[in-house]
């Protein structure tokens, strides 16, 4: 299962400290999570909330966004 959090991020040209302000996740905890760390459930919803995206694409279950 591929993490798509740093595409996503990256996509919706945002920071990691500017996603950290929108989703209440660490900016430390997000470098993490983009370089492999699993994402806990809490943190999926608070991106999901944040990049207004889908968790089966957050989590690159499926290809594109369906929100």
């Amino acid at each position: 299962m591929k993490n798509k959090l740093r595409e996503i991020r990256e996509k919706r040209k945002l920071s990691q400290n500017q996603l950290s302000k929108l989703s209440s996740v660490p900016q430390g905890q997000i470098s993490k999570i983009e370089s492999g760390r699993e994402m806990r459930e809490s943190d999926i919803r608070k991106f999901c909330t944040a990049l207004e995206c889908n968790a089966d694409y957050l989590l690159g279950l499926i290809e594109e966004d369906e929100e």
